[in-house]
């Protein structure tokens, strides 16, 4: 079964931001994020159709989403927060178009009430949050949002519209 990444994209003004606060944790790091994107949601799957012919069904206005806070997340990541309603509202939509696919499979604490939205920013040392001088970091507007296959690397397969309904 291939894997399959839901996300949206940060501005390109925030990527570079991003880029600034890589820089300044690289020797702290094993691995910094190649590819930006806040995840709705990860999943398995044989049928890429499938999941495309779902999402595609998907109606939801453009999101915007502010940075928050540095974060650690799970044991190795470290992450920027970001207080965005409209990304846990287009991830609930998006969990339950693909519902019958995602409770087939390994469980994870991080979906439906737990879904906490975030961009990683670099695998490694968690406890370098506290090394990170401040570096002012904008909100973003998302108006689509993104399937890609990842399979070493990100194969796009699929965009999709946010849009405010007529």
């Amino acid at each position: 079964m291939n894997k399959y990444v839901i996300y949206v994209k940060p501005s390109e003004e925030l990527e570079e931001r991003l880029k600034q606060v890589q820089e300044i944790i690289k020797p702290h790091t094993t691995k910094l994020t190649t590819h930006f994107h806040g995840t709705l949601l990860v999943v398995r799957s044989q049928n890429p159709d499938y999941l495309c012919e779902q999402l595609e069904k998907i109606q939801h206005s453009p999101i915007f989403a502010q940075p928050s806070n540095y974060d650690a997340f799970g044991k190795n990541d470290l992450v920027l927060r970001l207080n965005s309603e409209g990304m846990k509202s287009l991830h609930k939509k998006v969990l339950e178009s693909l519902r019958d696919i995602y409770e087939q499979q390994p469980s994870t604490p991080y979906v439906g009430e737990n879904y906490n939205p975030h961009i990683t920013i670099a695998d490694g040392n968690p406890k370098t949050i506290k090394d990170i001088p401040f570096i002012r970091l904008c909100a973003f507007h998302a108006n689509e949002f993104i399937i890609s296959e990842k399979n070493g690397g990100w194969k796009e397969i699929a965009k999709y519209e946010l849009k405010i309904k007529n």
